[in-house]
């Protein structure tokens, strides 16, 4: 009896603290598993800001490569217009020298000259003096021709001696010219020299933080690969697309154009048929011709950030991306334009391109991706220069603004940089 009693005890007292101790677990182990998905969610979001900060240093280092390449062709243009201002300095300053020598030379002769005829004056006491103490007319007559002849030449000697110093004082201005502009040019070099140094040592510093992000860096690198080459699946589909379209248009205008000939033949009568649009070869030859001098597919000044090609990051990582455009770098606000009259073909989405315009030219293609808002619609007829829509700015990266454009023979990708004007590239 006693032992039961015990056991009741034992009951009554224990198995509420057991019930207890499993309430308390299974509310610890929820709280573990909320306190586990706060740092999972914290974790991805640190990951994803990691990979954010990476895309922003890559983007800022192409920027300032891009930056790098258009001081570097500045300094380049300078450096050929500080040579020619040097040369035509050194040949004003030897024209100089020479008119110099030239007024010195006409000074000494006309000194020369003046002191003679105050010798003269000084033993003829005067002109008139001079011709009256002649011996005979033939005598006054020559003393008159020679008194008139040296004023003549006294007067000429004047006017040359004025207009070769008149000459001599315009050769210096433009030297004085030529020299100011050259300072100019030189100042305005190192200027740039400096910037690009400073440019340099910046894009060093990203390089070298890239170097420690190679996991990040690597999976950026990848994102934009990806990117670009959807975009050009999708662009490639599209123009194969429009390519059996054609083909299937043709071949029904021959199946009409033959039953048109049935019909001639059998006498009936052949209802008119529309002409034929021909603006596309008309177009695409025009393009051809510009090529070399297509002007900047922006509204405003811009640099380009990224070349035509594959792009190889060996010195910071091993990912290479293949560019089928080029990149420019412009300023927030910016608009894109047609380089050239064609039609809208298509307007898609793509990640990372935003909205994406493509406008034929006969046989040639433009592409202009990255645009944020629109102003053209497909299938409508777009005049060179013709704006297309704002280039998207990304706020989380400080504004930055890039247009990605590309040049296309059909399928075949061209080099856009073969095809801008200098002045664009």
């Amino acid at each position: 009896m006693r032992l039961l009693s015990l056991l009741l005890l034992l009951t009554l007292f224990v198995l509420p603290e057991a019930e207890s101790r499993t309430r308390r677990n299974s509310n610890t182990v929820r709280k573990e598993r909320s306190a586990t998905e706060r740092k999972i969610k914290e974790t991805r979001r640190q990951i994803n800001a990691n990979l954010d900060d990476t895309r922003r240093e890559l983007n800022r280092l192409t920027g300032l490569e891009g930056e790098m390449r258009r001081q570097d062709k500045d300094i380049r243009a300078m450096q050929r217009r500080v040579d020619s201002l040097r040369a035509a300095a050194k040949m004003i300053a030897d024209s100089v020298a020479e008119a110099n020598t030239r007024v010195e030379k006409l000074r000494a002769s006309r000194a020369d000259a003046l002191r003679a005829l105050r010798r003269q004056r000084q033993t003829a006491n005067s002109a008139t003096a001079f011709i009256f103490s002649s011996e005979n007319f033939a005598q006054a007559y020559r003393r008159t021709r020679y008194l008139k002849e040296l004023q003549q030449w006294q007067d000429s000697s004047a006017v040359r001696l004025a207009a070769a110093a008149r000459v001599l004082e315009g050769r210096k201005a433009r030297l004085d010219s030529t020299k100011t502009r050259l300072g100019m040019s030189l100042d305005t070099m190192r200027a740039t020299r400096r910037g690009l140094d400073e440019n340099t040592r910046a894009a060093k510093v990203l390089v070298a933080s890239l170097k420690k992000q190679g996991r990040n860096l690597n999976k950026v690198l990848e994102t934009q690969k990806k990117q670009a080459e959807k975009l050009d699946r999708e662009l490639n589909r599209i123009i194969e697309e429009e390519a059996r379209a054609a083909a299937e248009e043709a071949r029904r205008q021959k199946e009409r154009e033959e039953a048109a000939r049935k019909a001639r033949a059998d006498g009936k009568p052949v209802p008119e048929e529309p002409a034929a649009p021909v603006h596309s070869a008309n177009e695409g030859k025009s393009f051809a011709e510009l090529k070399g001098k297509l002007p900047l597919p922006l509204d405003r000044k811009a640099n380009i950030v990224s070349t035509f090609g594959r792009q190889s990051h060996s010195e910071y990582s091993k990912v290479q991306v293949q560019n089928n455009g080029i990149d420019f770098e412009t300023s927030p606000g910016a608009s894109a334009r047609a380089v050239h009259s064609g039609t809208v073909t298509m307007v898609i989405v793509m990640e990372g391109y935003h909205n994406v315009v493509l406008l034929r030219h006969g046989e040639y293609l433009t592409v202009y991706a990255g645009l944020s808002d629109l102003r053209v619609r497909k299938g409508q007829k777009i005049a060179a220069g013709e704006l297309l829509g704002t280039v998207y700015s990304d706020a989380a990266d400080g504004n930055r603004t890039r247009l990605h454009f590309e040049v296309r023979h059909e399928k075949e990708k061209l080099n856009p940089a073969q095809w801008l004007a200098p002045s664009a590239r």
